[in-house]
């Protein structure tokens, strides 16, 4: 269903593989998330921050230089919940005006 040419069935898919929890669709979805559009990148995303494991922080860490804000919001959020000790270290080391904005604002939650 993940190869379907519909965008919308493509968005329902990772949406009930989020709820059902199913982790083994993660995998897959991280190996081809840059074959995706940047509305399917996000619902993956979405999937992961539900589904969360620490081995999915080199992932995430990728996406913190992604192209949108919103990717590197909610990865830079996990980041700052799941993995404390990293988060840190790129909070001194980034200069990126949207990852500084970021920092600041999850410092103020």
């Amino acid at each position: 269903m993940l190869s379907h040419e519909h965008k919308r069935v493509k968005i329902n898919v990772i949406r009930v593989l989020s709820h059902l929890q199913i982790l083994e669709s993660k995998e897959i979805l991280i190996e081809n998330f840059d074959m995706y559009d940047l509305e399917i990148q996000k619902e993956i995303i979405l999937l992961i921050e539900e589904l969360y494991e620490s081995k999915d922080d080199s992932f995430l860490i990728k996406q913190v230089a992604h192209e949108s804000f919103e990717i590197k919001f909610t990865t830079l959020k996990m980041l700052s919940i799941y993995n404390k000790a990293k988060f840190k270290s790129m909070e001194t080391s980034l200069s990126d005006l949207d990852f500084v904005r970021i920092v600041e604002h999850l410092k103020a939650v």
